[in-house]
């Protein structure tokens, strides 16, 4: 699982740096149309995926706004309703899209490169790894954020930060803030988080709950 650049193919515009390929397709939030992807990861979007019923379609790219180059942006457009709106990605010349990011009417997503127009380099052969956050929330585990890095160090020092920013994010909207802003954040490495659950491979997606607030 190489680090990779990605690039706009068409135009030869570098979209993110150092990324790992996300391996975990039950570790996305899907609830309430939300496509939360981890920190420091790409994922292509292929068929059966669960992810290809919210309207994405197969062989887009998918990469957290974070972790995107600091280029121009379009305006809003579209519904911002349970599928969201769009804004679009501009290349240098602040003209031509390049790619687009989703959000509802709270929550900018994530961005989509379309099929066809993403290109990916491989930095080197450095093995990413993959941690999670979560707190114990309404007799549960639910996760609050992941993250992927070249080591435990990098992997959990990005988990951390958006984590508690997941956390602040949820309580600013619940019920009972206070009960959301103390609750001890735990980390872990996503083989030993599922492991601790005591469920199957097959039984992971079922299993996972993501802390997030109703609309």
């Amino acid at each position: 699982m190489p680090r990779c650049h990605i690039y706009h193919k068409p135009t030869g515009t570098l979209l993110a740096r150092d990324l790992y390929h996300h391996q975990h397709s039950w570790l996305l939030d899907l609830h309430d149309c939300h496509e939360l992807l981890p920190v420091g990861a790409y994922m292509e979007v292929k068929k059966n995926e669960q992810i290809t019923c919210k309207g994405e379609e197969v062989g887009s790219l998918l990469v957290g706004r974070e972790a995107l180059m600091p280029l121009p942006r379009g305006d809003w457009t579209g519904c911002c309703g349970p599928m969201g709106g769009r804004k679009n990605v501009l290349a240098p010349d602040e003209e031509t899209p390049i790619a687009w990011e989703t959000a509802d009417c709270h929550t900018p997503h994530y961005v989509r490169i379309d099929p066809g127009e993403w290109e990916l380099k491989q930095v080197d052969q450095e093995n990413g790894l993959c941690w999670v956050a979560w707190i114990h929330h309404q007799g549960e585990k639910q996760l609050l954020s992941a993250s992927y890095g070249r080591d435990e160090n990098e992997a959990k020092k990005r988990l951390i930060s958006a984590a508690q920013k997941r956390l602040e994010n949820e309580a600013h909207y619940c019920s009972q803030p206070g009960k959301i802003l103390n609750a001890k954040i735990e980390t872990a490495d996503v083989a030993d988080f599922v492991n601790s659950m005591g469920c199957k491979p097959t039984e992971v997606l079922s299993q996972v709950k993501w802390l997030f607030r109703k609309y």
